[in-house]
């Protein structure tokens, strides 16, 4: 029996129980049997409509553990989790599939499956899907390895190498820099992989399935760094329109949140914290075990020198073991290329390296001592007032590690990447900081005359990008004009040979007459082109008017005229329907007209034709096409194609002046898109167009 039976025998039941004292035997077994039946029918009925639902088809990336995965050939993941208790309050029954994520948002997009599972939004997205309410927080990290400092937000990957995945926000985000290169990886372990290998400075990817695929996989040497590049709250997508869906999954969201079952699944699937040493802090804890050693050995000096002052010979031998020590470790951190001290909790120096004794001299110009503050020397209150700030940091248990400056602007300023790490003993009392510092001033230097040059670069571009438009209008201008100018002669040689023809026939041999005839076919000819040429230059002046057009039906009404002006040809129309796109509907037209035209000339030759207008996406960008079966041509001359004046077949072949495609492009572009074109020899040709891309 169903739930829904037992539910409803459970309460017919208690009903029952409750009924029984002022009922007699016989009329409370009747009662029951009823109830029997009762619910025989109810089950039956809710067993015949179950069976009549449509199965729903949940989509998920099959690449993005810990949130949709395969485990095996089963999908796995909180998300999934979360869609499983969502089943338990959606009416129809659901089925899961973790599959390659393009093909599922096609699907999803077509009507093909009902929901995305855990997905971004994003402009694009919006325009294809409706989103619920939301499902995951995503904290978009960067992922690099464990030695490499100095990364610490977008504006630190300039010039690096940056391994994202296809279709991901990250991509969208980081993309629009040009200044940041990427490569697509194709799932988060091979990227992860790529990053130890040394072929990229850094992963881009959601916290939670970095650090799942990190943990799962004991991936060693890769940490995160700095701050996440953008924070993004993940939703189920439906088609654009499908409002029950949405609200269905809604509602069961809603129901899970309430009753405590999204938290327990959020819990279960917690990100697995994973922490590598670097090799600076390898340093740090030599220092954090040699610093409280130093002092601990000190201590016992002085007790020696208090109580044993008879044992002289021990001390002195003790005494030289520690200038031993402690010479070793000056010649240690003097040996190093970088600024090394320490201060204990007064801000008091307890040991410093020459490198930093050079930089205090070079930037305040003093001679720095053991036992003294470090605030004594510093002679600029913005560098006080950040050093005490990190200093403090790091004495609460604290490590900080970010990049600084010191010194006063223009004269002394020098740039700094900066560790403050507390010294701690065994039992985690903190006795001071200790402090590792890199001169990075030359390397800003650098970055601001690149960014310097970059603005001069971007400014001398803008300058000839705008010299190279003026002289575009003035072609423009320049073509308009002398097309215009010379219509007037053409049509007074068209008209006089056409007089000559009528008055003059009876006089005139045979071959006279073809003469006149080739003038009268040349200045008509001529006169086309001069219209295709106007054409030409109104598609590049006039204003667009962008609004939501149905290319659809204008493909329609342009395939009607055709039929009408050749209704002895059989050519059959496959027209997608409802495809919708922002643009001019004036120029939009043009495009489609000379597209289609195009398909209905080189089909002429065939007996029978076949020409298709739809719609495709290629990366989540609309893609139209114009599809035929006629004459094609060989791709090597299809750079031609779209240049005026250019054709690829004899005019005594196929009529036309050369100016259609090159209109076409130059609407494209305005509509700022591309158009490019595929074909083979006899065997058709598809011409691709986007608009508004980008």
């Amino acid at each position: 029996m169903s739930m829904k039976f037992c539910r409803t025998a459970a309460l017919f039941s208690r009903r029952t129980f409750a009924w029984q004292k002022s009922l007699s035997i016989c009329k409370l077994r009747y009662l029951m049997l009823f109830g029997f039946l009762a619910g025989i029918f109810i089950s039956s009925v809710s067993a015949s409509q179950r069976s009549n639902n449509d199965t729903l088809y949940f989509l998920g990336n099959k690449n993005i553990a810990p949130v949709v995965y395969l485990e095996g050939s089963k999908p796995s993941g909180v998300a999934v989790d979360i869609v499983r208790a969502l089943a338990k309050h959606i009416q129809k029954p659901i089925k899961i599939k973790a599959m390659d994520w393009q093909e599922a948002q096609r699907l999803v997009a077509q009507g093909e499956a009902d929901a995305l599972i855990q997905i971004n939004q994003t402009e694009e997205r919006k325009k294809i899907y409706d989103f619920s309410d939301p499902l995951l927080e995503s904290q978009f990290s960067i992922f690099v390895l464990t030695d490499r400092v100095g990364i610490t937000g977008i504006s630190s990957l300039r010039g690096l190498r940056i391994g994202v995945e296809a279709g991901g926000l990250p991509r969208q985000l980081l993309e629009k820099n040009p200044h940041i290169p990427l490569t697509i990886i194709p799932n988060f372990l091979d990227g992860f992989n790529l990053l130890n290998e040394g072929k990229l400075d850094a992963v881009v990817v959601d916290y939670r399935v970095g650090s799942y695929i990190i943990a799962e996989n004991k991936i060693r040497n890769i940490k995160v760094t700095g701050e996440p590049i953008a924070y993004s709250y993940s939703s189920f997508a439906v088609k654009k329109g499908n409002t029950e869906m949405l609200n269905a999954i809604n509602n069961a969201m809603h129901l899970i949140k309430d009753n405590g079952t999204y938290q327990k699944i959020i819990g279960k699937w917690q990100p697995k914290e994973v922490v590598f040493h670097t090799r600076e802090q390898i340093t740090q804890m030599v220092y954090k075990i040699a610093i409280p050693s130093l002092l601990f050995l000190i201590l016992i000096a002085g007790v020696w020198m208090i109580t044993l002052k008879k044992e002289l010979i021990k001390r002195k031998a003790a005494e030289d073991k520690l200038r031993k020590q402690y010479s070793t470790l000056s010649g240690i951190i003097n040996s190093v290329n970088a600024i090394v001290f320490s201060v204990d909790k007064q801000y008091r120096y307890t040991s410093f390296n020459n490198r930093h004794a050079d930089i205090m001299k070079m930037i305040y110009g003093v001679d720095i001592k053991h036992g003294h503050s470090l605030f004594e020397y510093m002679t600029v209150n913005e560098d006080m007032e950040k050093s005490k700030r990190n200093l403090d940091l790091a004495l609460s248990g604290k490590q900080i590690v970010e990049e600084a400056y010191s010194g006063e602007e223009l004269r002394t300023r020098h740039y700094f990447q900066v560790s403050h790490s507390p010294i701690k003993t065994e039992n985690e009392e903190i006795l001071g900081v200790a402090v590792l510092a890199q001169d990075i001033t030359e390397r800003r230097q650098a970055e601001e005359e690149i960014r310097q040059l970059n603005i001069e670069l971007e400014k001398r571009v803008a300058d000839r990008t705008a010299q190279l438009e003026k002289m575009n209008k003035e072609l423009e201008t320049f073509a308009y004009s002398v097309s215009h100018d010379l219509r007037a002669p053409l049509r007074s040689i068209d008209g006089f040979s056409q007089v000559l023809l009528e008055d003059y026939y009876e006089k005139l041999d045979e071959q006279g007459k073809n003469y006149l005839q080739r003038v009268r076919s040349a200045a008509q000819r001529m006169a086309q082109l001069i219209d295709d040429m106007l054409n030409l230059s109104r598609v590049s002046r006039v204003d667009m008017r962008l609004q939501e057009i149905n290319l659809s039906q204008i493909s329609r009404e342009i395939a009607a005229h055709l039929h009408e002006i050749q209704p002895e040809r059989t050519v059959e129309f496959v027209i997608q329907e409802e495809i919708k796109a922002r643009g001019d509907d004036h120029l939009m037209r043009i495009v489609l007209e000379n597209l289609i035209g195009n398909a209905w000339k080189f089909t002429s030759k065939h007996q029978t034709a076949h020409i298709e207008i739809g719609l495709q996406y290629q990366n989540n960008v609309q893609v139209f096409y114009v599809r035929d079966d006629g004459a094609g041509f060989c791709m090597d001359y299809a750079q031609k194609l779209f240049g005026a004046f250019q054709r690829l077949h004899a005019s005594n072949e196929f009529s036309g002046t050369g100016i259609g495609l090159a209109t076409v492009q130059r609407i494209i572009h305005r509509h700022n898109g591309e158009v490019w074109a595929k074909a083979e020899v006899e065997k058709g040709a598809t011409f691709y167009f986007t608009i508004n891309k980008g």
